[in-house]
């Protein structure tokens, strides 16, 4: 009952917030969502994390293409029939905290879908621009766990400190074409990784220990993949999932594969320098 009076009231100040606000998409994609939520409207009772994984298996096959979202001017953009790393993982948490929050035995409206990823990609679910933008994956983790969605269990399952700053996108400026001429969006970027510098205290799981705590992983968990680069958190993302055998693997939207994929690597052969861990919080095991 929480988590759907949570979902109402965040949706509402949402909607309110960007009734102004445009969106940019497609009916290819409006449609795209309506089938998927009602293919997967009767799983609405399975756990969160099955239902996670349940909703990641219906974009297997989606083209990878990365940038989506860099147009001009700034606004949601909603696009299903591509996407990349971190947008399949934004597009499924959204679809299932959508579904575990349906009363009425229908399928939340496009709009509701719209205004969901709102609230998930942008600061206080406000689009004011390139910078209101969540770029690091870190802020992104952040805010969905204060708004009661998800928490990041890394420490809980063994995770270690992990020094981490934030510099690398005020610090690679022509590597955004929306930062290389506006010195103020370049001010703003900055700031928000100075926030991020003192936010939270950071934790990961070294590649080498991954082997013992994957039992602990619940499929449907958030998978953040540690970069190795100064200056950025998170290279890549994907969602936990089990095989048949029992072998931990995830979905992701791979790029060497060119769609979304259920990796054939297990996570522990795949990962290279440590994760991060994320769930729903409805799914948290008590106590």
């Amino acid at each position: 009952m929480k988590i759907r009076l949570l979902i109402t009231a965040i949706l509402t100040v949402s909607m309110l917030n960007s009734a102004e606000a445009s969106v940019r998409t497609s009916p290819q994609d409006s449609l795209i969502y309506t089938r998927t939520m009602q293919e997967l409207l009767p799983y609405a009772g399975l756990p969160a994390g099955e239902l996670m994984v349940k909703t990641a298996g219906m974009f297997y096959g989606t083209p990878y293409k990365g940038g989506t979202l860099e147009t001009v001017p700034e606004a949601l953009t909603v696009n299903l029939h591509e996407t990349d790393c971190i947008l399949l993982v934004e597009t499924c948490t959204a679809m299932t905290i959508l579904l575990k929050g349906c009363t009425d035995g229908g399928i939340p409206s496009f709009e509701d879908f719209c205004a969901m990823l709102r609230t998930l990609r942008y600061r206080d679910g406000i689009t004011d621009g390139y910078p209101s933008r969540l770029h690091y994956t870190s802020e992104w983790l952040l805010q969905a766990q204060d708004n009661g969605f998800l928490k990041e269990v890394t420490a809980e399952l063994g995770g270690i400190p992990l020094n981490q700053v934030f510099s690398f996108m005020s610090s690679h400026r022509d590597n955004y074409p929306r930062l290389r001429e506006d010195d103020g969006a370049l001010e703003l970027i900055r700031r928000a990784e100075e926030r991020l510098d003192t936010a939270a205290a950071c934790f990961y799981i070294p590649s080498e220990k991954i082997p013992e705590i994957e039992d602990s992983i619940l499929d449907g968990d958030i998978i953040c993949f540690v970069s190795t680069i100064s200056g950025l958190d998170i290279t890549h993302t994907g969602i936990a999932c089990r095989k048949e055998d029992g072998s931990l693997h995830f979905i992701h939207a791979s790029m060497k594969e060119g769609k979304v994929v259920l990796e054939t690597r297990t996570l522990t052969e795949y990962a290279r320098s440590g994760i991060r861990v994320a769930r729903l919080n409805h799914i948290c095991k008590k106590g």
